[in-house]
């Protein structure tokens, strides 16, 4: 069977047995490059059933503090005395979607964070990769709406399919481009801050030779937990990047993945701008609660942008 015939099917596994599941994770993950090991490691990530309850304040120090719909949730406290911002959605919730977008101009530009907002109307959303100062390329491979806008050269992809099933994929540092056919939005992050449940620093391996893992600022990062639970989060506080990785293991992330920081970081929710960057941005990575709204606006993700042949 042809690999986007296969992404196309996913949006109906959700209402599948798991076992379906866990079968496109080690396909997804043997497809894209990764190891036997890593598509192993995700069947168990999403074997495991849900233990507590979506709404209950599981990790001690965090307080839910809205909801919106049955599965998205926003939470805020203090986890190993880092003040935190942490976004969470339920991935088995059909009506939870997620998705990412380019800023209006496309690869090379930058947009303020409210406008790209204000432009998609998403429940929730964070910064996405890393980009270039002074010509606001990003570092990081993107595939929005099933289409590869862009490749990269560094990091760990965030790769999500129709049916929500999200994959934290390797890649070779300026290795040759990895096949995205079988998902819907990549996001090309990095580095790798837990994997497989233990916490991991892989920073020059995937490519960052040059960022400061030890120097404080603050951060952003994405999560997925055992129980299938994707979590957006923003740290108040300038904190290094193994401390981020310690505070993603915290709050139950199975698999995580930085994002950008600094002057980039930013989280929106529900009306509320929890973040706000000190400069425009080239992407971000949404969660919506509703599909109807995801479905109507995802013509905004990459509007009027014609991808950039790969080389």
């Amino acid at each position: 069977m042809e690999n986007r015939q296969l992404a196309i099917e996913n949006s109906a596994l959700r209402i599948r047995p798991l076992a379906w599941h866990r079968k496109l994770a080690v396909t997804c993950v043997l497809l894209a490059g990764g190891s036997l090991a890593s598509a192993v490691a995700g069947r168990a990530a999403l074997a495991a059933p849900r233990q507590t309850p979506l709404n209950a304040a599981y990790t001690h120090g965090l307080a839910t503090i809205d909801r919106q719909g049955t599965g998205v949730y926003y939470r805020k406290g203090f986890v190993l005395g880092v003040g935190i911002n942490v976004v969470e959605a339920d991935l088995s919730d059909p009506e939870v979607r997620l998705g990412a977008m380019v800023a209006r101009g496309g690869i090379g530009t930058a947009e303020a964070f409210r406008q790209m907002v204000r432009r998609a109307r998403p429940t929730a959303a964070i910064t996405g990769t890393f980009f270039g100062m002074g010509n606001n390329i990003p570092t990081g491979d993107l595939v929005i709406n099933g289409k590869p806008l862009f490749r990269g050269f560094i990091g760990t992809a965030v790769a999500i399919t129709e049916g929500n099933l999200v994959s934290f994929i390797p890649t070779q540092y300026k290795g040759r481009a990895t096949d995205w056919s079988l998902f819907d939005t990549v996001i090309r992050g990095g580095p790798r801050l837990v994997d497989s449940g233990v916490v991991t620093m892989t920073a020059k391996s995937e490519g960052f030779r040059t960022l400061p893992v030890t120097a404080r600022r603050t951060r952003t990062a994405v999560g997925l937990t055992r129980d299938n639970r994707l979590q957006f989060v923003a740290v108040r506080q300038g904190i290094t990047l193994w401390e981020l990785a310690k505070v993603m293991r915290a709050i139950g992330a199975y698999h995580a993945v930085a994002l950008d920081g600094g002057t980039s970081t930013a989280m929106y929710f529900a009306g509320n701008y929890v973040a706000n960057p000190g400069r425009g941005l080239t992407n971000v990575l949404m969660i919506y609660h509703r599909r109807a709204q995801f479905d109507a606006m995802r013509q905004q993700f990459a509007a009027g942008y014609q991808p950039t042949p790969t080389p």
